[in-house]
């Protein structure tokens, strides 16, 4: 992956997390997102980039929580 196309690929799940935000009807608004075709090609990869996102976001709290408090699970 270029430089070019991880920046492209950041501002379109940007993009999509932004719209979800807006809306909060759980659907993805695969036609509302720029780019998002050009970038991803279909939905599924889409989702699969978003979710990579929150699960690495996720992690990271967890482990500051645990870095912070770790016996006390």
């Amino acid at each position: 992956m270029t430089w070019n196309a991880y920046h492209r690929r950041d501002t379109v799940t940007r993009d999509a997390m932004a719209i979800a935000e807006s809306r909060r009807d759980g659907v993805l608004a695969w036609s509302d997102i720029p780019d998002a075709e050009a970038t991803f090609g279909t939905p599924d990869k889409l989702v699969a980039a978003l979710q990579m996102r929150w699960h690495t976001r996720l992690s990271g709290a967890v482990e500051r929580e645990l870095a912070e408090q770790p016996w006390d699970l």
